[in-house]
């Protein structure tokens, strides 16, 4: 409202001032909210890939999609499903790389925060089914461990 005051007292002298005043102070909320769902939008990708990528590395967790749950690779392409490896450092450090920010990953809750400070992913050994919005954009992961002697929670 104070702007629009602003605005009615300068808008002889100067326009371009209304306008930019005008929407930065009444929009930067809403750029920074928009800025931080594209920054979750894209380490979720870049996590979708590294996943997706991954399912094609690990056989024993290809076998366990297509034999013991009878899925063809074309649904597991379409609906990009994935595999998490063992290594709960790899998808951080891949993530790093891509230069995403300790930050945006604990944000986007892809990983854990230890006592110590450091992150750790807590998808180890499992196959990753993305979740997608009404758009295709991935916006979280749930995860089941495919090997049954594992000691782990069986859904994460």
């Amino acid at each position: 409202m104070g702007s629009w005051v602003l605005w009615s007292e300068r808008r002889l002298t100067n326009s371009s001032f209304f306008w930019s005043f005008f929407f930065k102070t009444n929009f930067s909320k809403n750029e920074e909210e928009v800025n931080l769902k594209e920054q979750l939008i894209a380490v979720n990708k870049a996590t979708l890939n590294f996943f997706h990528k991954h399912i094609f590395e690990n056989q024993d967790a290809l076998d366990y999609l297509t034999k013991t749950r009878h899925l063809s690779q074309d649904i597991i392409i379409k609906y990009k499903l994935g595999y998490a490896p063992q290594d709960s450092q790899k998808l951080i450090n891949y993530l790093k790389e891509k230069w995403f920010s300790q930050e945006i990953i604990l944000q986007a809750g892809l990983a854990k925060k230890t006592s110590s400070g450091s992150i750790y992913s807590f998808f180890n050994h499992r196959i990753i089914f993305p979740i997608f919005n009404h758009l295709w954009e991935v916006v979280a992961f749930s995860g089941r461990i495919f090997d049954e002697n594992t000691k782990w929670w069986k859904y994460i």
